[in-house]
């Protein structure tokens, strides 16, 4: 009776039956765009699921995924890519995307300058390295390694109201050189553990970076623990995938988090005691047998964190660092410990100068 075509019938049902976010999979609408040439303002499309990478280059960008995952499939390797490709990108955002089963990382923010290009002058990295990145409210499950990554010399970027879980690897890495770093308000749960993958690594690196903000997260069931401090020993050094490491990990703020089952809640110094003979390391070691390398991680601020059911809350094995204000319900010993690490075995230096104050015993809920 009605010589309606197909495509009609559709409009009839999307104008009558309301199904306006029924989007097939396969449909063009559910193709990921091309940033290079879809202007500032990106939104994805809610109802679609994406295949494939996306990659930003441009300066100003705000991308919106309106809730649309982006899956790997685990064949594609990064869900997102932020690069200046070796000039400055800044004030990039992304905001409500749900990211699954890439093969090394879910978000990675970088220069995309390789190690053995990179100067010796600091200033001129920076000014060529990505700034002002926001990520906000990201969901990042099952990444082969690390979920966010935040390159060398990335500065003063944030990742908030966020979820990650599932990573093989840390869920958040500062690479070194980064610098003011704002970790805010993350669920950080379950990584490092897939598979065993990277079995040493806690929910949060911070390696050779300073000056980071890491507040109001909560950290659960990570492999290894929750937030590490450390000073890279320039691992991979003689392939060239590796410069040395110039800055510390020092002047970091760990505050109002909660870390709730983990192996070590925070480690100063992770890597004080670790054997890196197997690391190839451009560092000078301590015993002469490129085994264990002195580690850096002073003046770093833990304060008013609440430490649950950990194994241990907090290790130390850096200098000057304040431990003020938090509350945990283990027994003083399991709270703080100050181990004695290689670097007083093998060079008779000790830890000094740390300061563990105002901390209480409070049940968890």
């Amino acid at each position: 009776m009605f010589n309606l075509t197909f495509n009609k019938i559709m409009l009839f049902l999307v104008f009558f039956l309301g199904y306006t976010n029924v989007v097939s999979a396969n449909s063009d609408s559910c193709k990921l765009p091309d940033m290079q040439n879809s202007g500032l303002n990106v939104t994805l499309n809610t109802s679609c699921i994406y295949h494939g990478e996306l990659k930003i280059t441009k300066s100003g960008t705000h991308l919106n995924c309106q809730g649309a995952t982006l899956d790997g499939g685990n064949i594609h390797r990064v869900g997102i890519l932020v690069t200046g490709k070796g000039k400055k990108i800044s004030d990039v955002k992304i905001i409500n995307c749900k990211i699954i089963n890439y093969l090394n990382s879910g978000i990675r923010i970088t220069n995309g300058i390789k190690a053995q290009e990179l100067s010796e002058e600091h200033d001129l990295n920076y000014s060529r390295s990505p700034e002002k990145i926001t990520l906000t409210n990201i969901k990042i499950s099952n990444s082969g390694r690390v979920a966010v990554f935040f390159d060398s010399y990335t500065t003063n970027s944030i990742i908030e109201d966020s979820e990650i879980d599932g990573s093989g690897g840390p869920a958040i890495y500062l690479e070194h050189s980064s610098q003011k770093i704002e970790v805010l308000k993350n669920f950080i749960i379950n990584n490092a553990d897939t598979n065993n993958r990277q079995s040493g690594s806690a929910g949060i690196h911070i390696d050779s970076s300073a000056n980071n903000l890491i507040k109001d997260n909560y950290f659960s069931d990570n492999k290894a623990g929750g937030v590490f401090l450390y000073k890279n020993c320039s691992e991979k050094f003689s392939n060239g995938k590796s410069v040395i490491r110039w800055q510390h990990s020092d002047y970091n703020t760990i505050i109002n988090n909660i870390f709730s089952e983990e192996e070590v809640g925070v480690w100063i110094a992770a890597r004080q005691s670790k054997n890196l003979s197997k690391w190839d390391c451009g560092d000078s070691s301590m015993d002469g047998k490129n085994k264990f390398y002195e580690d850096f991680a002073n003046n770093n601020l833990i304060k008013n964190n609440k430490f649950c059911n950990n194994k241990i809350s907090v290790r130390i094995e850096g200098d000057n660092n304040e431990i003020l204000g938090n509350s945990y319900n283990s027994t003083p010993e399991t709270f703080v410990q100050f181990p004695e690490s290689m670097r007083e075995k093998i060079i008779g230096k000790p830890v000094i100068g740390n300061k563990v104050e105002k901390n209480t015993f409070k049940k968890c809920d």
